[in-house]
């Protein structure tokens, strides 16, 4: 499932604010595309985790030995993940 901490966002170009600060900071976003899932955390500039959140990926195995993903579910999965912060 996803997981993530509230931030405010400003989508004027200002940066993310963490709640009760005032002060836009960089923030870095880092994904892992593994066999089982996608996921995603956001860290400060002094790379302390501030929100993680992670989606699975469907797999299969249409012949014994033989797994299987799509590549479209792997990218839904990225899109999902990137965009549970607002």
């Amino acid at each position: 499932g996803e997981r993530s901490r509230g931030l405010a966002f400003d989508p004027t170009g200002g940066g993310i604010t963490m709640p009760g600060g005032n002060e836009p900071r960089s923030y870095y976003v880092g994904m892992d595309v593994g066999t089982g899932s996608v996921r995603a955390a956001l860290v400060d500039q002094r790379g302390t985790l501030l929100a993680f959140a992670d989606q699975p990926i469907n797999q299969w195995e249409p012949q014994f030995n033989h797994h299987e993903q799509s590549s479209e579910d792997i990218w839904a999965a990225c899109c999902v993940v990137s965009k549970v912060w607002p």
